[in-house]
C-alpha cells in the first residue's frame, strides 16, 4: 500500500526500527527479518527518495539530518495507520490480531501461561505474543512501538505515556530450603542480608534498584555474591543452596509450596515493588490491547493474592491504590 511514489508502510517501519535500534542486527532481531532484507529497504527507500537517511560508523548508524525528518513523519504516519486499523477494530465484536505484551522475568514466568489461558478463553481469534526482557528493555520497547503493552516499575513510568496502576506485593528473601536458616514464613530484618551470599539481578532490572535503595536507607551496601539476570537460573542458585535471593513471592510460589525454598517477609524497612502496565504513545491503544489490559489485571492480582495468602499476609494491602501507599513501610 503506498504512502507516495513507491514508498511503501513497510519502508517506514523497518526505517524506524533502524533508527530506533542504532543498528541493522539489532533491529533484524527485534523485526524477525533477515538483515539483508532490512538493508536492501532502506537501499531502495534512499534511491526513492533522492536522499541518504542513514550514517553507518563503527558502533551502528545514525540518522542523516534527512534521516532525522523522515523519522519524525514516519512515526506521525504510522500511529495514524494505527489508529484506524483500532478505529476498524472497534467496529467488529470479535478481537483479532497479535498483542505483545512485554514483562520483567519475574512477571512474565509466573504469569506467561494463566495470562494465554485467559486471553484464549475470553477472544479465542486474538494472539498473544509474550515477551520477557529487563526492565530497561520494556521501556526501550515501549518508547519504540515494538510492544504494545509492558509492564514497568512504578519509579520508572514517568516518561511513559498512560500508565495504569497495575499491583504492589512486598519483596521475601528466599533462602534454600537445606540452610535452616530461620522458622518458614517469619519476618528478617533486612540487615540480614549481610551476612548471607545473595544472587542479584544486574543493575538494569528495576528490581535490583528497589532494593539497593531500601539497603541504603538503612546503611547497608549490598556486595552480591553473583549478578544473573536470568530468572531460571536465579531459581537455581537458591534450590542448589548455592545462595539467597531477594524477590516477590509470586514468582517462587510452587517451590515455596514444594518445599525446596523458604520464603520470608523483609522488614525495618518493608521492600515493596510497585508495577504498572503502560502503552506506547506513539500509537493508539486498539480494543485488543484493552482487552488484554484488562485480563492482565485480574491475573497479576490474583497471584498477588495467591502470594499474600501464602505468606499470611492480608489480601487487602496488595489492592489498595497507588498513592494511598506511597509511606507504607511496615515493621
Amino acid at each position: 500500500m503506498g504512502v507516495s511514489g513507491g514508498v511503501d508502510f513497510k519502508q517506514l517501519r523497518y526505517f524506524v526500527a533502524i533508527v530506533d535500534a542504532g543498528s541493522f542486527t539489532r533491529a533484524a532481531a527485534r523485526l524477525a527479518v533477515a538483515q539483508p532484507a532490512l538493508s536492501r529497504q532502506v537501499r531502495d527507500l534512499e534511491e526513492e527518495l533522492g536522499v541518504l537517511l542513514l550514517h553507518r560508523n563503527g558502533r551502528g548508524v545514525v540518522p542523516t539530518e534527512a534521516g532525522r525528518q523522515l523519522t519524525e513523519r514516519a512515526r506521525r504516519v504510522l500511529a495514524a495507520v494505527e489508529e484506524i486499523k483500532a478505529d476498524l477494530h472497534a467496529r467488529s465484536d470479535v478481537l483479532t490480531g497479535t498483542v505483545t505484551v512485554a514483562a520483567p522475568p519475574t512477571v512474565a514466568n509466573p504469569l506467561g501461561l494463566d495470562l494465554l489461558r485467559a486471553v484464549r478463553a475470553a477472544h479465542p481469534e486474538l494472539r498473544l505474543h509474550l515477551v520477557e526482557g529487563m526492565s530497561a528493555h520494556v521501556r526501550e520497547w515501549l518508547a519504540n512501538g515494538s510492544c504494545d503493552l509492558g509492564v514497568v516499575y512504578e519509579a520508572q513510568t514517568k516518561t511513559l505515556n498512560g500508565a495504569e496502576p497495575l499491583v504492589r506485593e512486598r519483596l521475601h528473601l528466599l533462602v534454600p530450603a537445606a540452610w535452616r536458616f530461620a522458622q518458614p514464613g517469619s519476618p528478617v530484618r533486612l540487615q540480614a542480608l549481610d551476612r548471607l551470599p545473595l544472587v542479584l539481578s544486574g543493575p538494569a532490572h528495576g528490581l535490583r534498584s528497589l532494593v539497593e535503595a531500601a539497603a541504603e536507607r538503612v546503611g547497608l551496601r549490598l556486595r552480591p555474591e553473583v549478578e544473573v539476570d536470568c530468572f531460571g537460573a536465579i531459581r537455581e542458585l537458591v534450590i542448589d543452596g548455592k545462595a539467597a535471593a531477594v524477590q516477590p513471592l509470586t514468582a517462587f510460589m510452587r517451590d515455596v509450596r514444594d518445599g525446596h525454598i523458604q520464603a520470608h517477609p523483609i522488614v525495618e524497612p518493608v521492600i515493596e515493588r510497585r508495577l504498572m502496565v503502560a502503552t506506547p504513545a506513539i500509537r493508539a491503544v486498539s480494543p485488543a490491547v484493552r482487552a488484554v489490559v484488562h485480563l492482565l489485571k485480574a491475573e497479576v492480582q490474583r497471584l498477588a493474592r495467591e502470594a499474600a495468602a501464602l505468606a499470611g499476609q492480608p489480601d487487602a494491602a496488595l489492592d489498595a491504590p497507588l498513592d494511598a501507599c506511597a509511606n507504607a513501610e511496615r515493621a
